[in-house]
């Protein structure tokens, strides 16, 4: 389930590269 919300922080800022490599890193 932690992977569901992370995933939608990527989908709601696709702009930000900061915030998917935050997201991807934190969930590997």
């Amino acid at each position: 389930m932690a992977s569901r919300p992370r995933r939608r922080i990527l989908v709601v800022n696709p702009n930000s590269n900061e915030i998917v490599t935050k997201g991807l890193a934190d969930a590997l």
